[in-house]
């Protein structure tokens, strides 16, 4: 019997390559973002970068297609790349870098990823119903990962953690992979309240560049 591909239950290991994989990336740049420096060094600019590399590598290795959108909030958010193919943003600058993850102001955090999560699964849907009735007879794996890295205060949302928490899992058990990054916190227990699951919180201090390595988890 023939072993048929998944496109919802993404999270799944398996050896067949997502026919497409995509990032939604968030990154706290509030005011008190500031402590994640290490020798003049920024972390979150580093660990950005270290994502967007290890990414392209895994895309041109297995042919896959990976793509990515890049939002920063503060008080407001922007969303500087949206459903880009990886290998677009393998040339940022630094000073591009700076303009999107510099930390200034208050922070946004909660009414963000509400509204960057629901644009991601827009985008999803849009792509799986544009395929065709070949592609989807092979009932190919989209694969789905949205990451947050934040130091987890909100004092600007209307909406709540408990908003964000229903939205997150309901999403999940979809086949949504969420990986929360916590600065300078217990980043387990604060992406728990947030709807994350207490194996994909990893916590990065702004004393030690700690260890994110996504692939780990979203193995294309």
């Amino acid at each position: 019997m023939a072993v048929r591909r998944s496109l919802r239950k993404s999270n799944e290991k398996a050896s067949i390559v997502p026919l497409m994989t995509h990032f939604e990336v968030i990154v706290d740049r509030s005011g008190s973002m500031e402590t994640m420096k290490q020798n003049d060094v920024y972390i979150p600019i580093e660990k950005m970068k270290e994502l967007i590399a290890d990414q392209i590598k895994i895309a041109k290795k297995t042919g896959g297609i990976i793509k990515m959108s890049l939002t920063s909030f503060d008080d407001t958010s922007e969303t500087y790349y949206t459903n880009k193919d990886i290998g677009e943003l393998e040339n940022i600058s630094d000073k591009k870098w700076v303009k999107m993850l510099k930390p200034r102001f208050t922070t946004r955090l909660i009414d963000t990823a509400i509204e960057r999560l629901s644009s991601q699964k827009e985008y999803i849907e849009n792509f799986s119903n544009s395929l065709s009735k070949e592609v989807k007879h092979l009932d190919p794996i989209v694969k789905r990962v949205f990451v947050l890295y934040t130091d987890g205060y909100d004092n600007v949302s209307v909406k709540n953690s408990k908003d964000l928490n229903v939205l997150l899992k309901e999403e999940r058990e979809k086949g949504l992979i969420a990986i929360f990054l916590g600065a300078n916190q217990d980043a387990i227990s604060t992406g728990n309240r947030f709807g994350f699951s207490k194996k994909t919180g990893i916590e990065l201090s702004g004393e030690s560049k700690g260890s994110f390595d996504p692939n780990k988890t979203c193995t294309t």
